[in-house]
């Protein structure tokens, strides 16, 4: 459930977006700023939430930051206008920050080779699956309220994920007589460390369409194609059930090939949807929805090995990898969502470039981010690709 927030934050209220222009008497972009600024301030937030839980432990980092998140969605559900809407979006952002990033530190507190390569694919999935559901269920809540029905969902959300919180036993090893400076001071030794940070930098690269697409998908649908929120909703879900697909394709292509090899394969993915999208994509709603699948393909399939990698990177600074590769991924996804949010003639077309350029460019380095990783790590990849039982 923690690793879904970020998605349900987002996705819940994206079939809104066109009537909350009207209602506030707004632009698109602006309004954006509630989606980006929400994922600037998660992203950052998670830095500095993922490396306090190495000192402080998980569970009083998590029932602290959702409480903020609780709050702040409630404030949404009342706000008078788009600033202020902005507003309360940054500190849900903030508080919602600590979610992901400790989620997936406990995983690798709890589990490790091939227990922990499944427990990735879960995660994977249960990822992929959110943005199917989260904008079916917002369109059902537009039915019977309107978009301030869906921040109140989400309040009573987090009030829920407190709870589960409270019932957690603490997974991490505390360190409280390690200074915070010191503690903080991991994220630097880290990102020395070119067998972590250059597989996090393309794989945030490779990532950023996945984002664009969540910041530009109701306009493309709704306001360029003239469908309808529902129907909308259904298109929506139909791309992000491909992501599904995804982590389950790793585990059956890993029997047969190396992960380095199906890394490549999904990056090579995002970099033919990016073609698909510039000749077709401009047609029809279906042929742009045809479009979209092999990124979300290619994103979800390199996921669980990505993960993974990063992780084990990670060393004993598990909070501080998971918060780091949280961070890389969310602003270079809100840096795709600023850029496709301003006025272009042909969004779709811009899109597809993007897309093209955030396949191809990781595909051409990735040898090179590959042979810097650990030793250790490719020992542990390749346990977890051998799931064949799973």
């Amino acid at each position: 459930m923690l690793t879904t927030v970020p998605i349900f934050s987002t996705d819940m209220y994206l079939p809104a977006l066109p009537k909350m222009v009207e209602l506030f008497g707004t632009s698109l972009k602006l309004l954006n700023l509630t989606l980006i600024l929400f994922f600037i301030f998660f992203a950052a937030s998670s830095l500095v939430w993922g490396t306090l839980s190495d000192k402080y432990g998980r569970k009083p980092i998590l029932i602290t930051s959702i409480s903020a998140y609780v709050v702040a969605s409630f404030l949404c559900a009342i706000a008078g206008n788009v600033y202020q809407l902005i507003l309360f979006r940054a500190i849900q952002g903030i508080g919602g920050g600590a979610t992901m990033a400790v989620a997936i530190a406990m995983v690798k507190d709890v589990f490790s080779g091939k227990e922990r390569g499944r427990v990735l694919v879960y995660l994977s999935s249960l990822m992929a699956v959110a943005p199917i559901v989260a904008p079916i269920v917002g369109a059902q809540i537009l039915q019977v309220t309107s978009w301030r029905g869906t921040f109140v969902i989400l309040g009573l959300f987090g009030t829920l994920l407190i709870v589960g919180s409270l019932l957690l036993s603490e997974t991490a090893v505390r360190n409280p007589d390690k200074s915070v400076l010191k503690t903080f001071s991991s994220l630097k030794t880290l990102l020395k460390n070119p067998g972590f940070s250059l597989p996090l930098i393309l794989f945030s690269i490779a990532s950023m369409p996945i984002l664009m697409f969540v910041g530009s998908a109701s306009d493309i649908y709704i306001t360029g194609f003239g469908l309808s929120e529902q129907t909308f909703s259904f298109f929506f879900g139909f791309n992000a059930a491909f992501a599904v697909i995804g982590p389950f394709a790793y585990i059956l292509l890993a029997r047969r090939f190396s992960t380095q090899a199906i890394i490549g394969l999904a990056f090579l993915l995002t970099a033919a949807s990016g073609i698909w999208i510039v000749l077709s994509g401009n047609q029809s709603p279906v042929m742009f929805a045809l479009a979209i699948v092999p990124s979300a393909l290619g994103s979800s399939l390199s996921r669980p090995p990505n993960m993974n990698i990063i992780l084990e990177q990670g060393k004993k600074d598990t909070g501080a990898a998971s918060s780091l590769m949280n961070f890389s991924f969310m602003m270079t996804g809100c840096t795709g969502m600023l850029f496709i949010s301003l006025d272009w003639e042909n969004r779709i077309l811009v899109y597809g470039l993007s897309a093209l350029v955030a396949g191809l460019v990781p595909l051409l380095l990735w040898p090179m981010a590959w042979r810097r990783c650990d030793p250790a790590q490719l020992e542990a990849n390749t346990e977890t690709a051998q799931l064949g039982s799973y």
